[in-house]
């Protein structure tokens, strides 16, 4: 007995298969994407905005640096038709803006200060600030996660000094940020930078150095 004529016919099965999925991925997607356009106040000269949706879909916030110690937040209830606007204020704030609606509403800005970043939360989606923590040590471009009950919250972000990537971790929600979680490595010893040796390969000591004295990080993923 030969097996040779299956060949073919596993051949004819999967040539069948890609030719239907064109039409299958045609027929996935039949309604195209939307968009509005909504203008908001040109108040300052804005960079780098952060955006959150919360988890009902209806709540946006857009934060912005605002420079001089404060960001500028924009909110919105009704999925993005009309917006309010808010501030928050740190002593060394102003600089790039991360914000994060938690799953129980509850909304985080990351204000940064360069020697860390102020953290403020909000209980009502953007409209009021409370709290003044800081997390983190000094610090470039700062990301904000959480777990999927939110009540672990992390602030990744780039740090100066070693050229690497760090977190900082609270376990209450964002409410507090404690000392000793607040610079903790990404990648464990490839996120240490040796003195005197040039660009590394990625996953070796000297990897960190890829980093090209910049941010290169985005945001951070938590699985569930």
């Amino acid at each position: 007995m030969t097996r040779r004529p299956l060949r073919p016919l596993a051949l004819a099965a999967t040539a069948a298969l890609l030719a239907a999925a064109p039409l299958a991925l045609a027929t996935a997607s039949t309604k195209p994407i939307a968009f509005k356009r909504v203008v908001l106040a040109d108040q300052k000269a804005y960079g780098e905005p952060s955006l959150a949706i919360s988890d009902d879909g209806k709540h946006i916030a857009v934060c912005v640096p605002g420079g001089a110690g404060e960001t500028s937040v924009w909110y919105s209830g009704n999925d993005g038709k009309s917006f309010g606007t808010s501030h928050t204020t740190s002593q060394n704030g102003g600089g790039d803006c991360e914000i994060d609606f938690l799953p129980n509403g509850m909304l985080l800005n990351a204000d940064l200060e360069v020697t860390d970043s102020a953290i403020r939360y909000s209980k009502d989606f953007g409209k009021t600030w409370q709290g003044t923590q800081t997390a983190g040590i000094e610090q470039d471009r700062q990301w904000f996660a959480h777990s999927k009950d939110g009540k672990t919250a992390y602030l990744v972000y780039h740090d100066f000094a070693a050229e690497g990537e760090f977190y900082a971790v609270s376990t209450d929600g964002g409410l507090t940020w404690p000392a000793q979680s607040a610079a903790l490595p990404v990648n464990g010893p490839d996120q240490v930078a040796l003195p005197g040796i040039g660009p590394g390969t990625p996953g070796t000591p000297a990897s960190l150095v890829d980093q090209g004295v910049n941010t290169f990080s985005g945001p951070m993923l938590i699985s569930p």
